[in-house]
């Protein structure tokens, strides 16, 4: 759920991994509000982490929605550290970023994705052993 949850503010991208695969909510969504918008503001995320615990409160399943909104946390983070970054106070259309941001699809990116994968295998192989 996490995966999920990492990959769902792109749902307002179309061309989206995601965007893909829901075409016509992910094209409707992109008209409505555009890419890097409502679905990457904190604000998408509050609304989210409300409704799970509305929902699911006192379930197993708390488990599984927290999961999903720790996906899409790191996607908001991944997007505030880039140049372009994310709009926090949404409807303000004004986006922050991180003081020390870079290039989306660049260098840093792939080295940082890398970094975080081989600590994540690293991390399964010590609960593992």
């Amino acid at each position: 759920m996490a995966v999920v949850g990492g990959l769902m503010p792109d749902i307002d991208h179309p061309r989206s991994w995601i965007g893909h695969r829901l075409q016509g909510i992910s094209s409707m969504i992109s008209m409505l509000f555009g890419h890097r918008n409502l679905f990457h503001s904190p604000i998408a995320l509050i609304i989210i982490l409300g409704l799970s615990w509305y929902i699911f409160q006192g379930s197993i399943f708390v488990f599984v929605s927290n999961a999903f909104c720790l996906g899409y946390f790191t996607h908001l983070f991944g997007d505030w550290i880039t140049h372009r970054g994310i709009p926090v106070f949404w409807p303000i259309k004004k986006k922050f970023r991180a003081p020390l941001s870079f290039r989306t699809g660049g260098i840093i990116e792939h080295g940082l994705a890398l970094f975080f994968i081989v600590m994540a295998m690293w991390a399964n192989w010590q609960w593992l052993t």
